[in-house]
């Protein structure tokens, strides 16, 4: 027996038994690995990588515009995935300008006073005055005060709890057995094992029997027997329908494609041979990441006084040879 079982024999807790009628028979404690967290930056980054393609524009290549160029070159997908994927759903950038130049970098969290007010009005503001600033939110955060992460939380949780029983079971392993004294029909009371003869026949069977090779693969008994198997397995049989029902949910709030999703295997859908479906899939992504990118970092320029345009490198077209953005 591990040592970590035999504690956990003192410390069982009511959520942690699986019950049959009045017996206790299987420790079903889970597992706490941050399943959903990857799987909700897998589908974020879907959108953010995107941003590697991006190439800034301007008529007027002033100094603000070039060190602001500089500064979202370095870091935009960054804080796209940053507005997406962090609790808050903003990130406050500060900027001053140094002679002819200007320089742009991000606040940290303990840089700016967050103020909340109660008709939800929220403000925020630089613990150093002499800054300008911006705050740069997300779409979400702008409509309803919440970010992303925090609206698709009961969906990770959801994945959590899904992939860490599995993982629990197959920790487990296989079966459980249940083996216990059965009563013959004539008999007048009922067969019952006292603790003595119960440990001894535990013991026997966990040293002298089971698959290992130096173990017994035949057991005789004096006695009848009636026997009872937990299929663990049996219990992970809807962990794929759970894991694909919260990453749908997850796509559906973030704007990402479901098909794109690796989990969700496009293959297994509606595909057509001539490739439609995913053709459509990824026309449908670029136009997400296009409207994330008009709210975010393009407000932001426009707002800061700069004249700005983007082009998308390897954008897909569409079947009549346009561009998303010639539509």
């Amino acid at each position: 027996m591990k040592i970590t079982d035999y504690i956990r024999q003192f410390f069982v807790r009511s959520y942690h038994v699986l019950r049959h009628g009045d017996y206790s028979y299987i420790d079903i404690d889970c597992g706490r690995q941050p399943f959903g967290r990857t799987v909700f930056l897998n589908i974020i980054q879907l959108l953010t990588d995107i941003y590697s393609e991006v190439k800034w524009l301007s008529a007027t290549p002033t100094p603000k515009y070039l060190a602001w160029k500089s500064y979202v070159d370095r870091n935009g997908q960054r804080l796209l995935a940053e507005l997406l994927s962090r609790h808050e759903g903003y990130a406050v950038i500060a900027y001053r300008q140094e002679g002819e130049s200007w320089v742009f970098w991000q606040l940290r969290s303990n840089e700016y006073i967050v103020e909340r007010h109660s008709d939800g009005v929220q403000i925020v503001r630089p613990k150093d005055e002499t800054l300008q600033y911006y705050v740069l939110k997300s779409p979400t955060f702008e409509q309803t005060g919440e970010s992303d992460e925090h609206l698709c939380s009961p969906f990770i949780k959801y994945i959590d709890n899904a992939l860490n029983a599995s993982n629990t079971i197959c920790e487990r392993l296989g079966t459980f057995v249940i083996v216990s004294p059965k009563t013959p029909a004539s008999a007048p009371m009922l067969t019952a094992l006292n603790e003595k003869q119960k440990k001894d026949m535990e013991q026997a069977l966990q040293t002298e029997y089971g698959a290992l090779r130096k173990q017994n693969q035949v057991m005789l008994l004096p006695n009848e027997v009636a026997t009872n198997v937990v299929n663990l397995a049996g219990l992970d049989l809807k962990t794929n329908e759970r894991v694909r029902t919260a990453i749908l949910a997850i796509c559906d709030r973030i704007k990402v494609p479901a098909n794109q999703v690796a989990i969700i295997d496009a293959n297994s859908s509606k595909s057509l041979s001539n490739g439609t479906e995913l053709r459509e899939g990824d026309l449908a992504k670029y136009r997400s990441f296009r409207r994330l990118l008009n709210a975010t970092l393009w407000d932001m320029a426009t707002e800061l006084g700069l004249s700005v345009d983007y082009t998308i490198e390897n954008e897909p077209k569409t079947v009549q040879g346009q561009s998303i953005e010639q539509q």
